[in-house]
């Protein structure tokens, strides 16, 4: 049988084989590492984009704290006593003090366990808890009894209640309801029956209707680390950050730095999570969790 008739031999088949083999492998190889990098990128575009949202609405939120540039001296806001003596669930008068526009408490919880580690929907897990007291964007054209308000004049201002009778400040003068907001780290997410538990950035808020009461809301899932300094301005003009703990008149706060860590929503085999730095403080989490720091610095409107 001439050559050229011939069928190829079988180390001919073998060596094909072999490479076509080869190029399979390198192919698969490629898919592989294509879809480990897709799904690495996926899961830190998804903590980026939940550090960033929460960072957001904080930013907003912060900006606005305090009542009013018509109030520019807080010795000038009075506060019924019935206003300075009702709790909304957080504490006595902790929802009417608006004279401290903004406090925080340096990785602590610094109110009572009914409030923030109520158990069944709510459970502070770490880190700062921040608490904002400002005044609600319209004018308020009706009242609910028992919810906190403000009158709002130039230079003065008067907390009460609804269904009483608000100080007659002088033209103009504008009566706003007050919006409370504790932002905290919660150790679940939907219920703290889940398994796993994964943390997430809440907030209590005032609820509008008669006689409110503080109520929690998810702001973001996976955020598992909130840190915060405040800045001052010190006798000589210069401006200093401090942590909560250090700050000893909220009012002369004139801006904040927030730190906020936020991991994947899955682990990831083989994988070490390291130490992360959130301000003066570092946290060492242990776990398989690929995570972002995610911070900015807010410079107050209202103050």
């Amino acid at each position: 049988m001439p050559a050229r008739e011939r069928g190829l031999s079988l180390i001919e088949l073998m060596v094909g084989l072999a490479v076509g083999l080869g190029l399979v492998a390198v192919v698969l190889q490629g898919f592989a590492a294509s879809s480990g990098n897709a799904s690495l990128n996926s899961l830190v575009s998804e903590s980026q984009t939940n550090g960033r949202y929460a960072l957001d609405l904080l930013k907003r939120e912060v900006r606005h704290a305090a009542l009013s540039p018509m109030v520019w001296d807080a010795t000038q806001i009075d506060v019924n006593g019935s206003a300075a003596g009702i709790d909304f669930g957080c504490g006595v008068g902790m929802t009417t003090q608006v004279r401290q526009g903004l406090q925080a408490s340096n990785n602590s919880n610094p109110y009572p366990a009914s409030c923030l580690a109520g158990g069944t929907d709510r459970s502070y897990l770490r880190g700062d808890v921040l608490t904002l007291r400002r005044l609600g964007l319209d004018a308020a054209t009706s009242y609910s009894a028992g919810a906190p308000y403000a009158r709002v004049s130039y230079g003065a201002a008067n907390v009460f209640l609804g269904g009483e009778t608000a100080t007659p400040l002088p033209a103009p003068r504008y009566d706003y309801p007050l919006v409370s907001d504790v932002y905290y780290i919660n150790a679940f997410t939907n219920s703290a029956s889940e398994s796993p538990q994964v943390p997430a950035l809440y907030r209590l808020t005032l609820g509008s209707g008669a006689s409110p009461t503080l109520a929690p809301q998810l702001v973001a899932s996976n955020v598992e680390h909130m840190r915060m300094q405040f800045g001052v301005t010190d006798a000589s003009g210069n401006l200093r950050f401090l942590s909560s703990s250090a700050v000893t008149d909220w009012t002369q706060v004139v801006s904040a730095r927030v730190w906020l860590l936020v991991r994947a929503s899955t682990p990831e085999a083989g994988f070490a999570s390291g130490s992360f730095t959130l301000g003066d403080l570092s946290y060492t989490p242990g776990d398989n969790y690929r995570r972002v720091v995610v911070s900015s610095t807010i410079d107050l409107r209202n103050r």
